[in-house]
């Protein structure tokens, strides 16, 4: 018994709104993940060309935004021309409120009022400043989490077109 597998003898191939839905989702959400991931990646890499300045710890404390976090306040003088930077170090933001503030209060006592740190000034915009330069600790794993997505949308596409086709032959089979 031969299986003719013939395109007229096998139906065309449609999909669900929800399998397309789905695979939207799984893809669109990587993508845009990834790319928004990447550019603060990107801007991460600019600040290494910043110039660096002494600055002036101003004040050190914690403040809540959603989680504990430090938050440094401080002066820097370019040109003769003083800024005022703020930066929450980076800190991550995750564990209960007592072990949020904990960190975050370790953090804020490494930058004493009046202590001299070194900031990253923008050259092109002397206001925008930073401490740290390096990227955010969670933007390689939202990088990863995003391209996970993306992979999994393309497995799920794969598997629902082999599945469908698996499918359509199966109940041409049956016809014949």
């Amino acid at each position: 018994m031969s299986i003719d597998l013939s395109e007229k003898n096998i139906p065309k191939q449609t999909f669900t709104a929800k399998s397309i839905l789905i695979f939207l989702i799984l893809f669109l959400s990587g993508s845009f993940i990834t790319v928004y991931s990447s550019l603060e990646l990107t801007e991460a890499n600019k600040r290494k060309t910043w110039h660096a300045a002494v600055a002036t710890v101003l004040e050190s404390s914690v403040v809540e935004t959603g989680s504990m976090r430090p938050m440094v306040k401080y002066s820097y003088e370019i040109e003769k021309i003083t800024y005022v930077g703020s930066s929450n170090l980076q800190a991550p933001g995750f564990g209960n409120k007592a072990r949020q503030y904990d960190v975050a209060m370790k953090l804020s006592r490494k930058y004493p009022k009046g202590k001299l740190i070194s900031v990253y000034y923008n050259p092109l915009n002397n206001s925008e400043s930073v401490i740290i330069i390096t990227p955010h600790w969670d933007t390689y794993t939202r990088i990863a989490a995003g391209v996970v997505l993306l992979i999994i949308s393309l497995f799920y596409l794969f598997y629902s077109v082999r599945r469908r086709r698996k499918n359509i032959i199966q109940q041409s089979l049956a016809h014949q």
